[in-house]
């Protein structure tokens, strides 16, 4: 994989299979290659199609040499997620604040700064 990382924000309610072919065609011309993360927060409302798109969007982007991952989960779209035991091939990473991915990119961990 290469080091370039892009958030995507997908801002509907509900997660559909024609969204996602959407969002498949515009990662794959803007982000080839790239990890994608796609922020899902505002969705609470999926379908399994949706899902089985996604799965099949993240195995183009990695074999583009890129990945998808997924943050933000939840309602509905969490429920199916971990019903489905979808957490091997369709990675799901916790929230980050942009301030805590500036301390490990300098080095300065808050949690090595309260050992000092």
């Amino acid at each position: 994989m290469t080091g370039h990382v892009s958030r995507l924000v997908f801002t509907e309610e509900r997660l559909t299979h024609a969204a996602v072919l959407a969002l498949g065609q515009g990662i794959r011309a803007k982000f080839p290659g790239r990890v994608v993360v796609l922020d899902l927060r505002k969705t609470s409302e999926t379908t399994t199609a949706a899902l089985a798109g996604l799965i099949l969007l993240r195995q183009r982007q990695v074999a583009g040499g890129g990945d998808l991952l997924l943050i933000g989960l939840s309602g509905k779209a969490q429920y199916l997620y971990e019903a489905l035991r979808l957490a091997k091939i369709l990675p799901r990473r916790p929230c980050i604040s942009p301030r805590r991915v500036r301390q490990k990119q300098s080095g300065r961990d808050s949690r090595q700064l309260q050992k000092v």
